[in-house]
């Protein structure tokens, strides 16, 4: 790769919304004087569906970002763009975009996998859990019979892929996931942080002392969002039980701390037409960070956000809700579950009188310890390193960085 190299094309696999600007170092790389092109592949990597792609909220349009459809558009693009291209890709290897990825390499073109976003602990599941699990996942995509061939060889990587030039590691679970689907990796690997960590830094730069609120990370929960890209807007959930439950809970949070319950709004939500779902409480959108700085609490489900809890130091207080229990219509207790058990806790039941009476608001704490171990595990092992996210996938994708192969030293014993 050339220092003279100006052209950054990222590929996305879900529309581009207006968080996602700051998320994929946009503004970033224009001021760096690079040419920055938006891929799109929505369209593509729904095509099994044949569903009309519809917008999503705050979904961006601009004149930086290409709805890909077709590889003769795709090839047509690049040959426009033409020399001194790298090309950013956060989701790989993807059967689907694998012909895309065989131009690129064709041509020589360098592919560096830069993840920004989080990981979050997966719950190991008994055979029967996932035995059913594969069952109900088959049953909604039989009549996509090559989307099941392309995800039974995506499990079982029947097809090789090669591995991109260079991987962007933020944790040891990405790491190791990195391991399992390429193999020896350790000459290709950059050390970084999830870009949330960015964020962090951001808001812990501002005046964080005023504790003054209990925030509750949204999930725009019941919205399936791969479903919603093709207009789909069906829940297995009954939302008016789910809100209720909750309001109910968030209002005795209010009364036994103080603390006024604010509301992060998940990034692909649209609460316009039902702002009132939360009751009257503030909902903020696009400064979770910032919110979570000023908190003394988070109260959530099963949100990659919890990373703020644990940069800041806060507790957290995981919750389920009794319409959120049934697996049929939610795997939300799954995954609260799942990341509540790396820091030693428990899941509550909001409907359950029993257990939210037991939680002691005097006296919430965390375990400092699990914390620790949340950040090297699903946060960044490398938080020695200030820079920004983007600042370190430049430096190492142009050869400014000489530390490129350090990544098994950084984070010696914690892989």
């Amino acid at each position: 790769m050339q220092p003279e190299t100006r052209n950054i094309i990222q590929f996305v696999s879900f529309p581009f919304i207006e968080r996602d600007r700051r998320r994929f170092g946009i503004d970033y790389w224009r001021s760096r004087n690079f040419n920055v092109y938006v891929f799109d592949f929505t369209t593509v990597v729904m095509a099994h569906t044949n569903s009309k792609r519809t917008r999503v909220p705050d979904e961006l349009e601009a004149d930086f970002i290409h709805k890909i459809d077709s590889i003769e558009q795709f090839t047509r693009l690049v040959n426009m763009i033409g020399n001194g291209t790298v090309v950013i890709v956060y989701s790989y290897p993807s059967y689907r975009l694998e012909p895309f990825y065989r131009e690129l390499r064709k041509r020589q073109i360098p592919i560096l996998l830069a993840d920004p976003g989080g990981y979050l602990p997966i719950k190991q599941r008994t055979m029967k859990g996932t035995v059913s699990r594969g069952f109900r996942f088959l049953l909604r995509n039989l009549r996509y019979p090559k989307y099941l061939l392309e995800k039974l060889n995506e499990k079982l990587a029947i097809t090789k892929i090669p591995p991109p030039d260079k991987l962007f590691v933020s944790c040891a679970a990405a790491y190791r996931q990195y391991v399992k689907t390429f193999g020896y990796i350790d000459d290709r690997v950059v050390p970084t942080h999830m870009y949330d960590y960015d964020e962090y830094l951001n808001a812990r730069a501002k005046n964080t002392d005023c504790k003054k609120y209990c925030v509750f990370i949204d999930e725009n929960m019941g919205i399936n969002h791969f479903e919603q890209v093709s207009g789909a807007t069906i829940t297995r959930i009954n939302l008016n039980r789910y809100y209720a439950s909750m309001r109910r809970f968030f209002d005795m949070v209010e009364r036994k701390t103080g603390l006024e319950v604010i509301v992060a709004v998940s990034p692909r939500a649209n609460y316009k037409e039902s702002h009132r779902v939360f009751g009257r409480r503030r909902m903020v959108k696009g400064r979770t960070a910032e919110i979570v700085a000023q908190s003394r609490i988070m109260i959530l489900h099963g949100s990659t956000a919890f990373s703020y809890a644990v940069l800041f130091k806060i507790p957290a207080i995981f919750v389920i809700t009794e319409e959120l229990l049934d697996r049929r219509k939610s795997n939300a207790v799954e995954y609260a579950s799942a990341l509540a058990n790396t820091v030693n806790q428990q899941v509550i039941n909001v409907d359950d009188a029993e257990a939210v009476s037991a939680i002691d608001f005097n006296n919430l704490s965390f375990n400092e310890q699990k914390y620790d171990i949340y950040r090297q595990e699903y946060i960044s092992c490398n938080v020695d390193d200030d820079r920004t996210y983007w600042e370190i996938v430049e430096a190492a994708a142009f050869n400014r960085d000489e530390s490129i192969h350090s990544y098994r030293s950084v984070c010696q014993g914690r892989l």
